[in-house]
């Protein structure tokens, strides 16, 4: 998934988990970091271009949005903000692995044997369907999420 999604879904998670079933914090916060390894079961989209520099274009703007987007929902919603950006944050988080890619895949290839590598391969395994279709599948999951919130948020999506 891409980061807007994550960032988006921890936020679903902080806002109904906290704001509409009244668990605590820290039960939002594993669940947000939970859902980024279930979510990227779900067949998505895998930024990547024929053009290199188109990929990396992309994966920047994702992370752009993700912030704005997050930003404005932690102070336009009726819950903490830091509990939006640590929620949103947690769902994010185990892409920052991926940064070895676009600097230092040549480090991250001498080290196949170690626990960092088995780690990659953990999450090559688990987004096993990542394809230009997956778009598609974002696009539907932004827009259920945003639902998500603004329904939690107003009152709309209860726990009973």
């Amino acid at each position: 998934m891409t980061a807007t999604n994550h960032a988006l879904t921890g936020t679903a998670i902080a806002i109904v988990t906290t704001g509409t079933w009244g668990w605590p914090w820290p039960v939002a916060l594993v669940l947000a970091l939970v859902s980024h390894f279930v979510i990227d079961e779900i067949p998505h989209w895998d930024h990547k271009f024929k053009n290199n520099s188109h990929t990396q274009v992309s994966v920047i703007a994702d992370l752009a949005l993700a912030c704005i987007l997050i930003l404005g929902l932690a102070f336009t919603l009726d819950i903490s903000a830091l509990l939006v950006l640590s929620a949103s944050a947690l769902a994010v988080l185990p892409d920052a692995m991926w940064i070895t890619e676009f600097n230092w895949s040549k480090l991250a290839r001498e080290k196949d044997r170690s626990a960092w590598n088995r780690f990659r391969w953990f999450f090559h395994k688990i987004q096993w369907s990542e394809s230009p279709k997956g778009f598609f599948v974002e696009v539907a999951w932004f827009v259920l999420m945003i639902v998500v919130i603004f329904g939690a948020n107003h009152g709309l999506i209860n726990g009973q």
